[in-house]
């Protein structure tokens, strides 16, 4: 077999095995303290302060005053998420070939409001969360 053929088999096999490779790509998510978990996990009712709030959340949003006198923080954080696809196929001939490519993309994002409310003490007194995805 001449050599000029074994080295277009080669090649055509090296395109075989990149047009057949295929991956899926996923941005990572924004770092973002506004969870649900993290919510949980430092809000306590009648023990975390609005320095350790700071701490964890940072300065809110909005600031306010209820019809009690009692400070309310509110927290608003929207976040996207994007995904894509790539997959790619196909098979090659020695003289001629096929190839296939897909790509596709996702994008959702995430709002997430956090209210806290504070007695007189400058200690949490009430919280509410609520995250929509679309």
């Amino acid at each position: 077999m001449p050599q000029y053929i074994k080295n277009l088999f080669v090649i055509s096999a090296s395109f075989l095995l990149l047009a057949s490779c295929g991956g899926q790509n996923v941005e990572p998510e924004e770092k973002n303290a506004l969870t649900h978990g993290n919510v949980q996990l430092h809000l306590k009712v009648g023990q975390t302060t609005q320095a350790q709030v700071l701490e964890v959340f940072g300065g809110p949003d909005i600031a306010t005053i209820d019809g009690n006198g009692h400070e309310v923080w509110t927290y608003r954080r929207a976040a996207s998420v994007s995904s894509s696809v790539n997959s790619g196929g196909g098979f090659f001939l020695l003289l001629g070939g096929f190839s296939r490519n897909k790509a596709s993309a996702e994008r959702s994002d995430r709002r997430t409001t956090l209210i806290i409310k504070f007695n007189e003490n400058k200690i949490v007194k009430d919280f509410k969360s609520r995250t929509s995805s679309f």
